[in-house]
């Protein structure tokens, strides 16, 4: 039985960030470390939807860290890109 399902809805600043954050993070989506969690992605304009579904807590919460850190990481490499 699943633990909890967590929606997660984020808006960058234009449809080109959004993508190129969305395309970092999409082989994550094919190959799941675990099979105690779940993620879908969809990309509509600025914003990234993610779902994540899991067994567990702790494999729930690590999931959605591990995805939001990734887009944080990515984000920011973006904006050290527009700054040169």
């Amino acid at each position: 039985m699943l633990k909890g399902d967590v929606d997660v809805r984020m808006v960058f600043d234009s449809e080109k960030e959004s993508r190129a954050i969305y395309e970092s993070i999409k082989p994550e989506l094919s190959s799941s470390p675990s099979d105690r969690t779940w993620v879908n992605a969809d990309c509509r304009g600025k914003r990234i939807s993610l779902v994540f579904r899991g067994y567990d807590t702790a494999a729930l919460r690590s999931s959605i860290n591990s995805y939001l850190r990734w887009m944080m990481t990515g984000s920011s490499i973006l904006a050290l890109k527009r700054s040169d």
